[in-house]
């Protein structure tokens, strides 16, 4: 009875979400009015403000948003890049030949024109390494380097490339659009949006966006003619580019480090937080009283047995004697295979969640098939585990768990024994209150872990960072990040309103999120939508553009008034007018706090009093940007080649 009332609750659970609403109203972005023609073989670049519908055309182009009219044809096969990463918990080589045959030839050419030579290099097992869940061990333009080979080796007929430059270097983002987009892609009709308005003139077509609307196309130099949107993107561009010639985890999920969620698959913490969680709660104290009650009925039987037929004890020593080896000989089996009834369920929600992400994607390279195919192997094989723990063989079970606890066991015995690896050697620096400091360096250095290690993301192995004359390692987590400000380097918004996501626990009033709203650009924004700050904000934000998330973010940090913000990339995302205002804000509003930016755009970082050059984990530099451009440095590099760009324009 308590079994079919559990199945009645579900059936009826999964009954209200197959009848809900699939899109949500107020929530799908639209594009009109894009009437055109891109012939084979063209790079066809898309451009305008943030919020004008360029990945929109995209997602539209690969009918992943609802058609009301008009048509859409593509002919021939597909490529996405995503402007946000999407990559597979498995090797960096899986990602890349994503279901397809290993080309030797082909895949290290791919490896080249995606500059992942050197990255591959300084891991210690190359294109063997094992990405974490959502590519937690790279950095931002790694991610995104590998999910464009991963395109390249489709060798597909059209490619849809989502701000691919973003998040890499100035250095690096000429040398893939010079080798890649220019060379390995010759040939291929190419759609490319992008902020970086560097390329421009090396594309064949530029098609100008605002509004969800196309009101421009055509050659560079008919658009910079013409003197309407691109002329002003254009120089909004130039105005910005003159500015330059716990050693171990916690015992509870709640409590762990964040290191710990972003190397644990997602799957297998919700089976722990579900299935393990309701055993917990109503099985183990239903078995409990169970046994209770039998224990009192077996000592009430000993005892009138001892009572008026004593000389029965002696057969109840061997009886109880094989009772307890039954009792263990049951227990093994029942226990492994729950074990791994439990494990093989971890990857079925893992596998779930990860094509979420990715559906997109995995649309576009026409891999529905594969993933279909892979989410059955995993539910056949967790039903085999399910088989087996309802009518298991006790034989196979006892062996079963001796060599489970074996591997369980040597496997934390080196968990422990073995130290962590320092990932961060060789940085040792003195910061003043007040400094705005720059850090800067190539993709893969180490930026992005250095603020991960302010925020005991990842736990210090050796060293000290003091604060205040305070070491950081010796604060509680809630205590130290609530001192801390930062903007990351892909926004970050949760489901609920505008008013949640500015104001997560509630301490501010309207007036004060207005006028942080208002500082941050988006006040029109939000009054326009009839919630005003109740306005609708879906999982992620996506129902927002990247650059309005990341104005709320900056909200976000406006109302905290914290005296320490981080700024990681913040801008990389963004185009030129936006950055702009952006950094005019930083500079007003955050005039007497201690900034520690870290930026690929030369101009975010050249009004810092600072500049830190970090290369593969190392400071070499630390020093004023004047003093750094009157000797041969790094960072001198660094401008020389965005005054090269600037030039070519």
């Amino acid at each position: 009875m308590i079994s079919l009332s559990q199945a009645m609750i579900s059936l009826e659970r999964l009954d209200r979400y197959m009848l809900s609403k699939e899109l949500v109203e107020q929530s799908v972005e639209r594009v009109e009015g894009c009437d055109g023609i891109i012939a084979g073989g063209e790079l066809t670049s898309i451009v305008g403000t943030v919020g004008s519908g360029k990945s929109s055309l995209l997602a539209s182009a690969l009918g992943e948003m609802h058609k009301i009219s008009g048509k859409v044809r593509v002919c021939g096969t597909a490529a996405y890049v995503a402007q946000t990463s999407w990559i597979q918990n498995g090797t960096i080589q899986e990602n890349i030949l994503f279901g397809l045959p290993m080309d030797k030839e082909k895949y290290n050419e791919v490896i080249r024109v995606c500059c992942l030579e050197k990255d591959l290099e300084m891991m210690d097992y190359g294109d063997q390494t094992e990405i974490g869940e959502r590519g937690i061990n790279l950095s931002g333009g790694q991610k995104q380097r590998i999910q464009l080979a991963r395109a390249v080796y489709q060798d597909c007929d059209i490619y849809l490339l989502d701000d691919v430059f973003s998040a890499v270097d100035a250095h690096t983002g000429s040398d893939i659009f010079k080798e890649c987009v220019r060379g390995a892609l010759k040939g291929k009709t190419i759609l490319l949006v992008t902020h970086q308005v560097d390329f421009l003139h090396n594309v064949d077509l530029i098609m100008v966006m605002r509004d969800g609307v196309i009101v421009q196309s055509g050659k560079y130099n008919d658009l910079m003619e013409s003197g309407m949107d691109f002329g002003a993107l254009v120089a909004a561009h130039e105005t910005a580019m003159g500015l330059v010639e716990e050693a171990s985890h916690n015992t509870c999920i709640l409590h762990a480090p964040m290191s710990f969620f972003d190397t644990t698959p997602s799957g297998r913490i919700l089976s722990r937080a579900s299935s393990d969680q309701s055993n917990v709660d109503f099985f183990i104290p239903y078995v409990l009283g169970l046994t209770v009650a039998i224990y009192i009925i077996l000592l009430s039987i000993i005892i009138i047995t001892c009572q008026y037929a004593w000389p029965t004890v002696f057969l109840l020593i061997p009886l109880g004697w094989l009772n307890i080896w039954y009792r263990g000989y049951f227990l093994a089996t029942s226990r492994e295979l729950t074990r791994l009834d439990s494990i093989t369920k971890a990857p079925i929600i893992h596998h779930f969640s990860e094509s979420i992400s990715g559906v997109v994607t995995i649309r576009s390279f026409n891999k529905q098939e594969r993933f279909s195919q892979e989410n059955v192997n995993r539910v056949s094989a967790n039903l085999r585990m399910d088989f087996h723990n309802n009518g298991s063989n006790e034989w196979l079970g006892f062996r079963l768990e001796l060599i489970g606890s074996f591997i369980l066991c040597m496997s934390a015995m080196f968990l422990i024994v073995l130290p962590s690896s320092i990932i961060r050697p060789g940085i040792t620096l003195s910061i003043y209150g007040g400094e705005k400091i720059g850090v800067v360096g190539r993709t893969g250095s180490g930026k992005s872990t250095l603020i991960q290690v302010f925020f005991r993301l990842v736990e210090p192995t050796g060293g000290k960072i003091i604060i205040d004359g305070i070491d950081i390692c010796r604060l509680g987590l809630h205590d130290l990040r609530s001192r801390f400000g930062i903007i990351p380097q892909e926004p970050v918004l949760f489901e609920g309103t505008v008013r949640s996501n500015i104001d997560p626990i509630g301490q501010h009033t309207d007036e004060d999120i207005w006028k942080s709203l208002e500082r941050c650009q988006l006040k029109d924004v939000v009054a326009a939508k009839p919630e005003k700050l109740d306005a609708s904000v879906v999982e992620n934000g996506d129902n927002w553009s990247m650059g309005q998330r990341q104005l709320l973010c900056l909200g976000r940090v406006m109302l905290k008034r914290s005296r320490l913000l981080f700024m990681d990339e913040a801008t990389a995302s963004v185009d030129s007018k936006t950055d702009g205002v952006i950094q005019k804000i930083i500079r007003e509003d955050f005039a007497t706090c201690t900034i520690i930016s870290i930026a690929h755009r030369i101009p975010t970082v050249m009004d810092c009093d600072r500049v830190l050059v970090i290369d593969a984990g190392w400071a070499k530099e630390f020093d004023k940007p004047s003093h750094l451009l009157e000797r041969p440095s790094l960072f001198r590099a660094l401008v020389q080649e965005y005054a090269n760009r600037s030039a070519r324009l």
